[in-house]
């Protein structure tokens, strides 16, 4: 698997496929594993780049506290060290507040924002207790617990129950509990505003925990698509892959079509034949 030096530590990194790149950032304790079938399914299309943040799976642990910002300082640095001038952000869960920030942080870097379950900040006490118990969680049998827990929930079955599981193990419950505790009080939302690219929103039908913030997002952000897959929980990278890889697919097309040249002249577009193989997603557009 290679690595890269960034940002002061060594980051384990996928990067499959050619064309525009979609950088995907995972929420605390799972590795890149959960990007499985965005991976495989997307990269006939466009550079799929997954990687384990740091004191997660196989990167190095961090010198200083695992919090959203550093993360997002790290995702621009990882791009830096893959030669990728510009390219789309996403994330999942609290990964998609870290999409958020760098979105914020360098928004000419990006074509646009694709959020998985997102959100931009904890407000709720339901969620917020969830987060707390986490971080406890992370203290007992060296995290065992919770790692089995959290991969169950994501994983769409044995098979990717226990690779999750095992690359989860690999990582720090230290980092993990720093990156919970992150994910608390971090706040984006009144910079909301500042993000001008596209952002696309998908939530689970099920998802009633997250509905109050799709509806933040989707008033705060200046330019959102909102997308609900029926059916589906937050639990959405694994568990509903053919409606979100459909509707990044959509989506990162549509915005590609829209973009200016660059100073040589070209415009990104998506590299090789389609996989259109996917079955129809359930969907409702909003």
């Amino acid at each position: 698997m290679p690595e890269a030096d960034v940002n002061g530590v060594k980051l384990h990194y996928e990067s499959a496929g050619n064309g525009p790149a979609i950088v995907l950032v995972t929420l605390p304790l799972l590795t890149r594993a959960i990007f499985r079938f965005q991976a495989e399914h997307l990269s006939d299309a466009f550079r799929i780049v997954t990687f384990d943040v740091r004191g997660h799976g196989r990167s190095g642990r961090s010198p200083e506290p695992v919090s959203l910002p550093l993360l997002a300082d790290d995702v621009l640095h990882l791009m830096d060290a893959l030669g990728i001038r510009r390219a789309f952000v996403g994330g999942y869960s609290t990964g998609a507040a870290v999409a958020l920030e760098a979105l914020i942080r360098s928004p000419g870097r990006f074509y646009g924002g694709i959020l998985l379950s997102g959100m931009s900040e904890f407000s709720d006490w339901y969620n917020i207790a969830r987060l707390k118990a986490a971080q406890m969680l992370a203290g007992v049998l060296r995290g065992r617990l919770l790692a089995w827990a959290v991969c169950r929930g994501n994983a769409d079955g044995k098979e990717s129950f226990a690779r999750l599981y095992r690359d989860a193990l690999l990582g720090s419950p230290d980092h993990w509990r720093q990156y919970y505790r992150s994910s608390e009080t971090y706040r984006c939302t009144a910079r909301l505003a500042g993000i001008r690219q596209p952002v696309l929103l998908v939530y689970g039908g099920k998802d009633r925990p997250f509905d109050r913030y799709a509806r933040l997002l989707q008033r705060e952000l200046a330019n959102p698509s909102m997308a609900t897959v029926e059916g589906a929980s937050h639990q959405l990278p694994m568990k509903a892959a053919a409606a979100v890889n459909r509707l990044i697919r959509d989506f990162a097309e549509d915005v590609l079509k829209r973009q200016p040249p660059d100073e040589d002249g070209n415009v990104p577009q998506p590299a090789g034949p389609q996989n259109m193989s996917a079955p129809p997603a359930q969907l409702v557009i909003e």
